[in-house]
């Protein structure tokens, strides 16, 4: 039974009410989306729905699982002024009880700070001791359970050592016109009723290709203004596609950004929120009649300034320095590893991408999904060289196995976070029924960027109130 869009808030842990000034579910005079049959002409999947999460490093989240979450770090190597200068510091686990970071500075993420961490290490520059934290197989179960039912890449890495907004414009048209940081259009010469390079959607229209993307507070597709807005669908049809089994051949999705509950699992916000969000999404997709056609790829935007002790390679980029590798204008230098699980009923189960021959020695990046989206539905056309030379983490799938078709089975190996999260003092958590409303802070880069996005692309987002009280979510029935 689809979730409806009540249902959906409240076991995704956003709220037991409904958000006032969101949008409402699409409106019947428009159009859903919908997909076609492509299987006699791309093989079994001819779904594919990217997740992207937003920034946690793969030894921060997986170490447990390749036996690397044990590191030991300098303390500000490159500042001998600095009273702990040089000082071992061990990695530590951040459990039980830390799942947000309270207290706790959040890690440098951006250009400069990425290419400080990659010279001296994660206790470099502003980073605090939340940067060397790690998390173990028992502290996220629904991760833990879901790697272990499919595949986790362990040579995936971020498109770029920097910021946010750069690796999902990656993401979207790998590139990011030559940002290196979260800048908006209206604040770029010439762009601004949007940014003018294409995208992967501008791909798929021109090649006839149904695609859709879906969103909770934040529609980045409307970063290139209105030309693609018809593809946004607010999340709550997502769940009623993928019953009906009309969600087109390629979707995004993402999680909310913008209140102090969100769900993209950014620090300050809680970890297990997010593991509530993706299971609704990897459970509905289980239960999805396109289950048997789809392949499903969380992955998350950067490393948010967590240690990982793989150093990141370089790949071809038409903006890259080979000659000053990592350095100032080198966008050919990829950023250190986040996790991406790959599920669908062709992945293999318990297996790292390091375990499979054909994937082994390669490096996997947000373009590497490209060139996979690229090569079975769009005839090897390309947006750029990144993506045109990207390792296509399409060879982690195996489609000589006998499709894993028992949902219903996976379904019931699979946790379900159940909560209770208070925000860190300060902060704000959305829509608590019987809580004073507060407005959105004006100055979160999110809430500043969804705020741009509907001026530019007119794709309807809203806010919701906030409060400063508990959440969590209901036990189930």
């Amino acid at each position: 039974m689809p979730l409806n869009r009540r249902d959906f808030l409240v076991q995704s842990a956003l709220t037991a009410g409904a958000f006032a000034g969101w949008p409402a579910p699409r409106a019947s005079a428009l159009a859903p989306p919908f997909g076609i049959d492509l299987r006699l002409s791309v093989g079994p999947v001819d779904h594919v729905i990217v997740l992207m999460m937003e920034n946690r490093s793969f030894d921060h989240y997986f170490g447990w699982r390749t036996g690397t979450q044990h590191q030991v770090f300098l303390d500000h190597p490159e500042d001998p002024t600095h009273p702990n200068h040089n000082q071992p510091v061990a990695t530590h686990r951040l459990v039980p009880g830390d799942f947000r970071g309270c207290g706790f500075s959040d890690p440098d993420h951006g250009w400069g700070g990425g290419r400080r961490e990659l010279a001296y290490g994660f206790l470099s520059g502003g980073n605090d001791a939340f940067a060397v934290g790690y998390y173990d197989q028992g502290d996220l179960d629904f991760y833990s359970a879901l790697s272990s039912e499919f595949t986790l890449c362990d040579n995936y890495f971020a498109a770029l050592l920097g910021p946010t907004f750069p690796n999902r414009e990656y993401m979207h048209s790998a590139q990011s016109g030559g940002l290196k940081t979260n800048a908006l259009p209206n604040e770029v010469s010439g762009m601004e009723t949007g940014f003018t390079w294409p995208t992967i959607w501008d791909l798929c229209n021109a090649n006839g290709v149904p695609w859709g993307y879906y969103y909770v507070d934040l529609p980045a597709v409307g970063l290139w203004g209105s030309k693609n807005a018809s593809g946004a669908h607010h999340l709550e049809n997502l769940f009623a596609d993928l019953a009906a089994g009309t969600l087109p051949n390629i979707t995004f999705v993402d999680p909310g950004f913008t209140t102090g509950l969100r769900t993209d699992e950014h620090p300050r916000g809680d970890a297990r929120a997010g593991q509530a969000f993706v299971h609704n999404v990897v459970k509905s997709v289980l239960e999805s009649p396109l289950w048997p056609r789809t392949a499903l790829f969380i992955n998350y935007d950067e490393w948010g300034g967590f240690f990982d002790h793989v150093t990141p390679p370089r790949v071809a980029d038409v903006r890259g320095t080979p000659t000053d590798p990592a350095g100032e204008n080198d966008f050919g230098q990829l950023g250190f590893r986040v996790p991406c699980i790959v599920v669908s009923p062709y992945a293999r189960r318990n297996k790292l991408a390091s375990q499979i021959p054909a994937v082994s020695n390669l490096a996997l990046e947000h373009c590497s999904i490209l060139r996979y989206i690229e090569s079975k539905f769009l005839r090897g056309r390309y947006l750029t060289a990144r993506d045109r030379y990207a390792s296509n983490i399409g060879a982690v799938l195996d489609l000589s196995q006998a499709p894993r078709l028992d949902a219903a089975g996976i379904v019931d190996l699979l946790p379900r976070p159940l909560f209770q999260s208070c925000p860190c003092p300060g902060d704000l958590a959305d829509g608590v029924p019987g809580a004073e409303d507060h407005e959105p802070d004006p100055g979160d880069a999110f809430a500043q960027l969804a705020e741009v996005i509907e001026g530019l692309s007119g794709i309807p987002i809203g806010a919701p109130p906030l409060s400063d009280v508990c959440g969590g979510l209901p036990t189930l029935p």
